[in-house]
């Protein structure tokens, strides 16, 4: 591509590193809801939000890429939030088919 050095698209995909995981691990819950695994696949879910939270809060903004979206504080707050509410979704919800 003309005007973009190897150095820079590689530097642009390291600052995707996490959203990309992040995707990755949404990915695997989205598979394990879709096989009838769905308290795995909302654990899989909060563990995406909460390693996006966690990445928020400690990369530098120049790694942090898509993930951040608002201030800081305020992504690791959301995150934090959701994802509680994910897991506790996960655990405390009842099995329907089990009864």
């Amino acid at each position: 591509m003309p005007g973009l050095s190897k150095d820079r698209l590689r530097g642009g995909s390291r600052r995707q590193a996490f959203y990309i995981a992040v995707w990755a691990i949404v990915v695997v819950g989205a598979l394990l809801i879709a096989a009838a695994q769905w308290r795995k696949g909302l654990v899989a879910f909060a563990g995406a939000i909460y390693l996006a939270g966690v990445a928020r809060a400690l990369l530098p903004p120049h790694l942090v890429g898509w993930l951040a979206v608002r201030n800081r504080t305020s992504d690791v707050i959301f995150c934090a939030i959701i994802g509680t509410v994910m897991l506790i979704a996960a655990i405390t919800a009842t099995d329907i088919t089990a009864a």
